[in-house]
């Protein structure tokens, strides 16, 4: 059976709920400065499980949209976000930990910034995360994983991993945006 086939026999539920995961992140993003210290790491759990699910679903489905993809990134740097700033001001990390990881996000939103300013999405769409920026991901749940867990030793690992993941991740994102720039100009 095809992809589009699945799509065209998925049920309402299954259509929408990639965007219900993503949904329920953002909610948790809301809500995780606020958890008790003990509710935290299933929280994390929780986030990182729905959002492997969503992209698991919609790929398998054939259910994805681009407001689902926005949905999708938007829940992951509104999570990522929160928990760091909550881990920041309760001490297990400091504040240049959290700049390093957050170096492609900073990076995509500049692009979406530009995409804003000049009315151009193209530019922004083609910036779809790759297998390392996945990889990244996954690396910075992990790394919030242990930390909550105090398991130190493991989490200057991780955090190495999740840090040079995310600045690699920058520069290719960056790279793209500047061929992108490039390419637009030489069209004009």
């Amino acid at each position: 059976m095809s992809r589009r086939a699945n799509n065209a026999h998925a049920s309402p539920l299954l259509r929408n709920l990639p965007n219900a995961l993503s949904m329920m992140r953002i909610v948790l993003a809301g809500a995780f400065p606020f958890l008790a210290p003990q509710w935290r790491l299933i929280v994390v759990i929780i986030a990182a499980v729905s959002d492997v699910a969503d992209g698991f679903i919609a790929r398998r489905y054939n259910v994805g949209s681009a407001l689902g993809a926005l949905l999708d990134a938007i829940a992951d740097k509104a999570f990522v976000l929160s928990v760091l700033l909550t881990l920041v001001f309760v001490g297990p990390i400091e504040w240049w930990q959290l700049v390093l990881v957050l170096l492609r996000d900073f990076t995509v939103l500049i692009v979406a910034t530009y995409a804003i300013t000049v009315r151009d999405w193209s530019a922004f769409q083609r910036m779809t995360p790759g297998v390392l920026g996945k990889l990244t991901t996954a690396f910075v749940f992990a790394w919030f994983v242990v930390i909550i867990l105090q398991w130190m030793m493991i989490s200057q690992i991780l955090f190495l991993a999740a840090a040079l993941g995310s600045s690699l991740t920058a520069l290719l994102y960056f790279g793209r945006f500047a061929q992108e720039l490039h390419s637009r100009r030489s069209q004009v």
